[in-house]
């Protein structure tokens, strides 16, 4: 029922927020302060105890079929049909081409095909170059090397050994964008997320 589909989706929403604590806790650990460790892992903590109460909740209620995630690009005007994603703002956009920005942290799911050699970050030319902002990006929570990254002026594409699964998880940090003007945390203006896509 509708109640069944809403709980199926607050689930997954919650499930999706719990990998992208456990990216901000990776990257925390990296390169972060004991202080900053020690808040990203009570966010994680909180966020699986939430993801468990909802779990609980939803036992009590009719299963619902589920919604599979979308094969192909995500685009600022797709991203969110069908994909289970974190840490974007909404739609707007630069030279009439439809933008997305990301905050500063962001999560989304993505379906791969079969034997997907990379993953192309497109953003719009609204910040400095990818070169020089340097995110730190993660399939499946897990850092990607830097080895296994290229990044162009407004393109990272990330190499993949091999597809993972037909399902992965790509998220990223970066700077926020230091924009008084505006109240939100702005991180990258995505135009495009293309899945096999080759690296350069």
């Amino acid at each position: 029922g509708v109640a069944a589909g809403g709980a199926k989706c607050s689930i997954l929403l919650a499930d999706l927020h719990v990998a992208l604590r456990r990216v901000l806790l990776s990257a925390a650990a990296i390169a972060g302060s004991r202080s900053r460790l020690m808040r990203w892992y009570e966010e994680l903590v909180s966020a699986i105890i939430h993801a468990r109460r909802l779990r609980e909740v939803a036992s009590w209620l009719p299963a619902s079929n589920n919604v599979p995630c979308p094969l192909g690009d995500a685009t600022a005007d797709n991203v969110g049909r069908g994909r289970r994603m974190a840490g974007f703002h909404l739609l707007e956009s630069f030279n009439s081409i439809p933008m997305r920005w990301s905050a500063p942290a962001a999560i989304i799911e993505l379906a791969v095909p079969f034997k997907c050699v990379g993953i192309g970050i497109h953003c719009a030319p609204v910040r400095p170059p990818l070169s020089r902002l340097r995110p730190m990006f993660f399939v499946n929570e897990v850092p990607v090397p830097a080895s296994h990254i290229e990044l162009s002026d407004y393109c990272a594409v990330i190499s993949l050994d091999r597809t993972p699964s037909s399902i992965l998880r790509l998220a990223w940090i970066c700077q926020p964008l230091n924009e008084p003007r505006n109240g939100r945390r702005l991180g990258l203006p995505i135009f495009k997320i293309s899945v096999n896509e080759p690296p350069k």
